[in-house]
């Protein structure tokens, strides 16, 4: 029994994660075993799943992993992105977004497992790819994360400049997988209203894990970009520097936007990368009612009176549904908006506080502004619970 061990990677608990087992032509069952088992066992060797495949003829057996791990992920705890001021702090760890796991095989019996070989430790990563990018990234030695590029990532598909506003909140998220690396230095470069431009440092951070997920708080508000430049700012950017000076992830540049919209709404939503991402919508928001009722006749032996009419509500929901538009948005946004729509975890933000909401169309419509290339993308949500009786907050 064998199988082509791999070199450690880290991979997306998403999307398939396959092992193929196969047999020697010629090898014997051992007696008293009822197939080949793979067993999935964590850092610790704290067990996570197990899979049992029966023999066969053609002497392979292929497994898929990624459900344990998934598993592992969904039992974290939300939410996993910082909303309330922050008092000076800037960064948040998150350890438990990398799993690191390896893999057990052998044949399986009564007892269980009798282990005959394992694979290197290995890290998964919660979220996952399209499929297109997976038939790319397969083509390529050790996958995504291998590539230069998508180490210095932030963990967003959204493009590099992202309008905002002076009150919205802003997070970016960074997987590190340096080995090297001992600190992490973030940095801000501020232009200010009169054009002229000022570097500062956020925060740093001593940290020598190699596989670690955190969080930068960069909103406008959030990180007092103004005691920083001194000054009232209209855009700025962020990046990650090592100790050395040296920087690590690509930049990301936040431009003010001046205009003011009257249906202005704040989105946080978990992205294909399993982190969040806060978005504006611009355009028009419509905000409807509506009421499911259960009415039951009740029988009276008494005479008719005011208060005893046969017709009664015994059970009366209310849900709140909205028609929204993202306002006009570039065609790279709008494809970006994709991610909203595929969200399974999406807050709206009003007054500070996260209400649930689940988007509800089926089919989203898009309008393009002649000869402007302009685009806007409406769609319906309702928020995520239903009420039955009424109270302001």
């Amino acid at each position: 029994m064998n199988f082509a061990k791999s070199p450690p990677t880290v991979k997306f608990a998403g999307n398939p994660i396959r092992y193929q087992i196969y047999r020697t032509t010629g090898e014997a069952q051992p007696t008293g075993t009822n197939g080949v088992g793979i067993m999935v066992v964590d850092k610790d060797g704290v067990f996570m799943g197990e899979d049992l495949k029966p023999v066969n003829n053609l002497n392979t057996f292929d497994f898929d992993i990624s459900d344990y791990l998934n598993a592992e992920f969904a039992n974290l705890t939300p939410p996993r992105f910082q909303l309330v001021p922050t008092g000076g702090i800037y960064l948040f760890l998150y350890a438990d977004l990398i799993k690191k796991y390896r893999i057990l095989a052998g044949y399986h019996g009564p007892g269980g497992i009798t282990v005959a070989l394992y694979d290197d430790y290995h890290w998964a990563i919660a979220g996952g790819l399209s499929r297109e990018a997976m038939v790319v990234w397969n083509a390529t030695a050790n996958g995504f994360w291998a590539d230069i590029n998508n180490k210095k990532r932030f963990l967003t598909w959204h493009p590099l400049v992202k309008k905002t506003s002076r009150t919205n909140h802003e997070s970016l998220y960074f997987f590190s997988q340096y080995s090297d690396v001992t600190e992490y230095h973030v940095k801000i470069q501020a232009t200010k209203s009169d054009g002229t431009t000022t570097t500062a440092e956020l925060i740093h951070l001593h940290n020598s894990t190699q596989y670690i997920v955190f969080e930068l708080i960069v909103g406008y508000g959030q990180m007092n970009i103004e005691t920083l430049a001194g000054a009232q700012v209209n855009s700025w950017k962020v990046w990650i520097e090592n100790q050395g000076g040296t920087k690590i992830s690509e930049e990301r540049t936040f431009v003010i936007d001046e205009k003011y919209h009257e249906y202005s709404r704040e989105f946080v939503f978990r992205n294909s990368f399993a982190v969040y991402d806060y978005y504006r919508f611009t355009g028009k928001h419509e905000k409807n009612l509506e009421y499911e009722r259960e009415i039951l006749s009740v029988y009276s032996p008494d005479g008719e009176t005011y208060y005893n009419a046969p017709q009664r509500a015994v059970k009366i929901l209310e849900s709140q549904t909205f028609k929204a538009s993202s306002g006009w948005v570039s065609k790279a946004q709008l494809d970006y908006l994709r991610e909203f729509m595929l969200s399974m975890e999406i807050y709206e933000i009003i007054s500070e506080r996260p209400w649930r909401v689940n988007i509800t169309s089926k089919k989203t419509n898009k309008y393009l502004v002649d000869g402007e290339y302009l685009y806007s993308l409406e769609f319906e949500y309702e928020r995520a619970y239903t009420d039955n009786f009424y109270s302001t907050i």
